[in-house]
């Protein structure tokens, strides 16, 4: 693959950090977007809160490499215990959509939901680089598949 044909996307995105008031989103990209961050209710479809991107939400770390870290931030907080979507949108629409292997099969947009009590958490260093057993991750990314949304 050359420099030319280089995803927009290279890695991400996930959410870094979440709170009832913040959503912070995370990736490796190619290039600077000209996008906004969109935080939608699941149930309604309808987007609660955006954010555009500006350059300070980009540290370029290469010729075509830029750490993308966005914070969507809702004055009202977010609601919890219920299923939210977040998505990267600009004048074409969704850039996430276009991401091979991003979505479970029954998303739009990838969900989260920010609990009231908290009581499924995964540790995010279990690859196991050093053991010959299989990736704790992946392990975990087929688990949560078959999870409907509210219970991952």
């Amino acid at each position: 693959m050359n420099s030319n044909t280089l995803p927009l996307v290279v890695t991400g995105p996930i959410l870094r950090r979440v709170t009832q008031s913040s959503v912070v989103i995370w990736a490796v990209v190619t290039d600077r977007l000209s996008a906004n961050a969109v935080i939608f209710d699941c149930e309604s479809n309808k987007a609660i809160c955006s954010s555009d991107f500006v350059d300070e939400d980009f540290l370029q770390v290469g010729e075509r490499a830029f750490v993308m870290m966005k914070e969507v931030v809702s004055e009202s907080g977010f609601p919890r215990d219920t299923e939210l979507e977040y998505d990267i949108q600009d004048d074409t629409g969704s850039l996430l959509v276009q991401i091979d292997g991003l979505l479970y099969d029954d998303e739009q947009r990838p969900t989260f939901m920010i609990p009231s009590k908290t009581d499924n958490i995964a540790h995010g260093s279990c690859r196991h680089p050093h053991h010959n057993c299989k990736d704790a991750l992946t392990a975990l990314d087929v688990q949560q598949s078959r999870l409907a949304p509210k219970q991952r």
